[in-house]
């Protein structure tokens, strides 16, 4: 952690990443089975008081109702308060967001109320080709990752926890054709729909999206027979931030 904070410094990245985990808000609701369901969006603008809520699609699809419940701040007394929005997600049987027809991804057009403190991305901070072209992240690059493990918020402010991993594909190249790459990342519930955001010079650039936790299966020889067993890694599958900006680019 210590390294990795020193060459946050370093970098001039303080304020960068400050910007950014401001635009990362928690997202919940109840399963059909009511059960709890959790998960991390983040909100890139559109106009005035109207943004685009970006998250991974199997969250809305897992919560029951026509409601999801958003944690929001305000500022009061030079200090942050949080609260909860109800949202719509569907009107019936019909769903209000737009879900990727071949990735995990779902966006949600949605208006925010007045009196709230928060910061968007902007559409140009998301990854296209031509800053992933620029940027040549790969194998080792630093990237932060801000998100609600089991849905808990870090302070009374409603913040993210900011954790840290580094991208394990190579090359980053081939993302942009199959549209997904691997993060050496530990996916704690929660964390589905957290923007993965790698930094330039000043800027905050989102190169990627967490999915869902990759599983493989060990194979072990017992005295009798081979035995499958599925375990965790500790990386997570991303979905690239030049398929986010894509898609909602054709919502526009």
């Amino acid at each position: 952690e210590d390294g990795i904070r020193d060459l946050v410094r370093s970098r001039g990245l303080g304020d960068v990443y400050k910007r950014q985990v401001q635009s990362v808000f928690r997202l919940s609701g109840v399963s059909k089975n009511n059960q709890p369901v959790f998960g991390t969006c983040f909100l890139v603008q559109s106009q005035a008081n109207v943004v685009w809520l970006v998250t991974a699609a199997h969250i809305l699809d897992a919560i029951g109702g026509d409601q999801a419940r958003l944690l929001l701040r305000r500022a009061v007394n030079s200090t942050y308060e949080s609260f909860e929005a109800s949202i719509a997600i569907r009107e019936g049987s019909q769903n209000l967001y737009a879900r990727h027809q071949n990735f995990d991804l779902a966006v949600l057009r949605i208006v925010l109320p007045d009196g709230i403190a928060i910061t968007t991305f902007s559409l140009s901070s998301i990854a296209d080709i031509d800053a992933v072209r620029r940027l040549r992240p790969g194998p080792g690059d630093l990237v932060i990752i801000p998100g609600y493990p089991y849905g808990e918020p870090c302070n009374s402010g409603g913040f993210a926890f900011t954790r840290s991993g580094v991208i394990s594909s190579f090359p980053f190249s081939g993302a942009l054709a199959g549209g997904m790459f691997s993060v050496d990342f530990s996916v704690i519930e929660g964390y589905s729909g957290a923007p993965i955001v790698l930094a330039d010079k000043s800027r905050r650039i989102v190169i990627g999206m967490v999915s869902q936790e990759i599983i493989i299966e060990e194979l072990r020889n017992s005295q009798k027979a081979v035995k499958k067993k599925q375990v965790s890694p500790g990386f997570a599958r991303a979905i690239n931030g030049t398929v986010i900006r894509e898609f909602i680019s054709s919502l526009r």
